[in-house]
């Protein structure tokens, strides 16, 4: 993945996630708490499957009208996790839609950048305008509610690409 595409959160928002105190944290707090995996956390690359990238559709984003379709890419280092920032893929009329095969179902399969991460670790989680939500999946995911081959009920519409 390129950087120079990458919007980084701020250094004070909560981007880190911490299975052991079940909590996320900020660049700062997880660094002085957590020097060992914060460390690697920041050196962990897609080359060896370590990211995730987690895909939603946005209508706020969109501009009101259309949707913009957005990915996070997550590191993973054992049970904690960094959120890396948010890219842009492309602004739509509609969501992606796996049944209609739409623009932006296409643009998300085809994706270059999407597609160096590894099956399993590529999922498309709907229409959200909270990262709250996506928080929860990146939890539900280090929990184990979802995996590859398939997830819990309430993560049923969660779908990997």
């Amino acid at each position: 993945m390129k950087n120079e595409y990458l919007v980084p959160f701020p250094d004070d928002y909560t981007t880190f996630y911490s299975e052991k105190v079940r909590d996320w944290w900020s660049y700062i707090d997880y660094a002085e708490l957590f020097s060992e995996n914060f460390r690697e956390l920041l050196l962990k690359n897609n080359k060896e499957g370590d990211l995730l990238a987690i895909v939603f559709a946005s209508k706020k984003l969109g501009g009101g009208e259309n949707y913009a379709l957005l990915y996070i890419p997550v590191a993973i280092e054992i049970e904690d996790v960094q959120m890396r920032g948010v890219k842009h893929i492309g602004t739509f009329k509609n969501p992606p839609n796996r049944i209609t095969k739409n623009a932006a179902y296409i643009t998300m399969l085809t994706d270059e950048s999407l597609n160096n991460y590894k099956y399993g670790n590529r999922m498309y989680i709907g229409t959200t305008e909270k990262i709250s939500e996506v928080k929860e999946i990146i939890v539900a995911w280090v929990e184990g509610l979802i995996t590859p081959t398939g997830s819990l009920p309430d993560y049923d519409y969660v779908e990997m690409f």
